[in-house]
């Protein structure tokens, strides 16, 4: 990654490399990796003997993981808002507002929509295992940061470009790292 700004948030929210490689990926985990949707998409996993609470747990994960990516999307729009905008102070955040914004949007939980979902059952050790897949609309997050902050509000054209700008950036990084997974398999099933 060249941009090192980007290299921070992505390195917040994503795991250090240890090694392992992923062989086979669900087509739920894949359906959540998509981008270019316009969409903020996750994926959670629960395994239990009863269905429903592999269900709970999976939604559960999902949501969780989902608010985390909404915050790391909107702490590196707000960085690149607040850096082609600082000349001008009367656009310009403060960290105050900036930490309201980014609360604000952690608490997002109701428009959570379930994409897809798959529900696999394993008869040896009589356990249910629940893959969701969740999504949040990019442009209901733009409108929830705008009701923060009046300064916002009154440079909107500009504040939602420079964040949808930096959230095609993101997306790029994700969909190159899915590329790469994919390499991964393909070289594998290859081999065999």
């Amino acid at each position: 990654v060249q941009n090192e700004a980007l290299l921070k948030y992505i390195q917040e929210i994503e795991p250090e490399d240890d090694g392992y490689q992923v062989i086979e990926m669900s087509p739920i985990e894949k359906l959540a990796l998509e981008v270019g949707t316009n969409e903020i998409r996750s994926f959670g996993v629960g395994e239990s003997v009863k269905e429903q609470f592999a269900r709970n747990i999976a939604s559960a994960q999902a949501t969780a993981a989902l608010q985390r990516k909404i915050e790391q999307y909107v702490r590196y729009g707000l960085d690149q808002y607040s850096s082609s905008v600082e000349t001008n102070e009367q656009y310009g955040l403060d960290e105050r507002t900036r930490e309201q914004v980014v609360t604000a949007c952690k608490g997002i939980i109701e428009g959570i929509v379930i994409v897809n979902t798959r529900l696999l059952y394993n008869r040896n050790t009589r356990k249910y295992k629940y893959e969701v897949c969740v999504k949040y609309d990019k442009s209901t997050v733009l409108s929830i940061i705008a009701e923060q902050d009046a300064r916002i509000r009154a440079n909107e054209k500009q504040f939602e470009h420079d964040m949808r700008e930096a959230w095609d950036e993101l997306d790029a990084y994700h969909k190159s790292k899915l590329d790469k997974r994919e390499t991964v398999v393909a070289v594998t099933e290859t081999n065999e």
